[in-house]
């Protein structure tokens, strides 16, 4: 278990009384913060439908440890699990890689997996930083449970030791949020590169060095073996962090390539909108256009005989 504190900061006079439901938005946003950033570390979405699932519960396990009277410092205790949980859960998915764990220790908590991405979304220090919407609203839930006083957590890894945030943080995070892209359907072209008999992920090899993850909601294990070290094409919604990182395709259909699915041989990008039109559009006049194809109407007619038209042809 790993000690951290949660310190919910007075007013300028030094008042250290806190409401009873500031503290406990507070605890409750640090646990979900800590809940949420421990799977995005490890499926690379924060919040999926359904209920938290129970393997995870003690490697984001949290206990209050001290409550003293007339404090507003809250001792904790958090589980040390959540590293060898992720490198465990990411060899059965054969996913290859976790994102910024680099960051982390044997030591590290998932409050300090949750600490990192709040210290970065607070900050504007978005350079390195992904992170997905549902785990940035939580970093804004966390920051306004602070109020205009401020809330502080400590006992960080990387280096943070401490991270501050206040209500006006939440802002800024909830910008960050605002700004990150929001999933799109894709095609992918790749080699079936990695395929498990236990989990519902999938690795497509794009390119020699390039790979993109793949979640199957009913993954078709015989096809999977049949397909597997072949070129196939996927479909469905890719997922993007806040840094516009493709995290994963969440994929509806995958199948065998053809000639033509050869187009989608690349790694999705956040932005596939139209940058111009197509087709320049057409000066409308007598002469051509739509008008020269159609006619236009004369324009010189009165009501009465407009109305008298209109009934001649009902």
């Amino acid at each position: 278990m790993k000690e951290h504190t949660l310190t919910l900061l007075g007013d300028s006079r030094g008042d250290v009384r806190v409401s009873a439901e500031r503290l406990v938005e507070a605890i409750s946003a640090l646990i979900e913060g800590a809940r949420r950033a421990f799977r995005f570390v490890v499926e690379g979405e924060s919040l999926r439908s359904g209920p938290y699932p129970t393997r995870w519960k003690d490697a984001t396990h949290i206990d209050v440890t001290g409550l003293i009277a007339g404090s507003t410092i809250v001792n904790l205790e958090a589980s040390t699990q959540p590293l060898s949980a992720a490198w465990l859960f990411a060899e059965s998915a054969h996913s290859g890689e976790l994102p910024h764990l680099e960051h982390y220790d044997e030591e590290s908590s998932a409050v300090d997996f949750f600490g990192h991405v709040l210290a970065r979304a607070a900050t504007g220090n978005w350079d390195k930083l992904d992170a997905d919407r549902a785990l940035l609203d939580t970093c804004a839930r966390f920051a306004r449970a602070g109020g205009k006083s401020g809330i502080q957590l400590g006992g960080l890894s990387d280096q943070l030791g401490t991270v501050t945030v206040r209500e006006s943080d939440a802002t800024v995070i909830e910008r960050l949020r605002d700004q990150t892209p929001a999933p799109r359907s894709v095609r992918v072209t790749g080699t079936l590169d990695t395929i498990s008999a236990t989990s519902a992920e999938i690795t497509l090899r794009v390119s020699q060095d390039i790979t993109v993850r793949a979640r199957l909601d009913a993954p078709n294990s015989e096809l999977l073996r049949k397909l597997f070290n072949t070129r196939v094409v996927i479909s469905g919604r890719a997922h993007f962090g806040s840094s516009g990182r493709l995290l994963f395709v969440a994929a509806e259909y995958v199948g065998a390539a053809s000639e033509g699915d050869e187009l989608w041989a690349t790694v999705p990008s956040p932005d596939a909108g139209i940058k111009s039109l197509v087709i320049e559009p057409m000066l409308q006049t007598s002469e051509k256009g739509i008008s020269a194809f159609l006619g236009i109407w004369p324009g010189d007619e009165s009501d009465e005989e407009l109305r008298n038209a209109l009934e001649a042809i009902r």
